[in-house]
């Protein structure tokens, strides 16, 4: 998605009313911080339980409050912005359900004999 919105930062970025380079910066970084997280996650097993609790929370809790932010208009976002908030707010409420999930079906594979968490 950061290499998508980097890509398109021009026509984006007249769209959403935001700055074309602080677009392409902030598309690049999670472009680079999701390969970085990707390469390097994958090398550590088993992933805390604990982490992936506070993910799964921290993106239940995120949700609604970045759809409160889109629906009464609070922050400086053409509308186009605020739809695309309120579609980040979605995209937080699903992770936030698959993270969960999946703790708890690791920790019924660890009462089964099996170990760790593998996401």
């Amino acid at each position: 998605m950061g290499g998508f919105v980097a890509a398109l930062s021009g026509p984006l970025g007249n769209w959403w009313n935001v700055p074309r380079a602080e677009l392409f910066i902030g598309g690049l970084a999670f472009v680079v911080a999701g390969v970085v997280l990707l390469f390097g996650l994958n090398r550590i097993r088993p992933t805390s339980a604990g982490l992936v609790l506070g993910f799964g929370v921290s993106n239940l809790l995120l949700a609604p409050t970045m759809w409160a932010l889109a629906l009464r208009g609070w922050l400086p976002l053409s509308a186009a912005g605020n739809w695309a908030l309120a579609g980040a707010g979605d995209v937080a409420l699903v992770l936030g359900i698959w993270q969960l999930t999946a703790l708890r079906r690791s920790r019924r594979t660890e009462q089964r004999g099996g170990s760790g968490f593998r996401g």
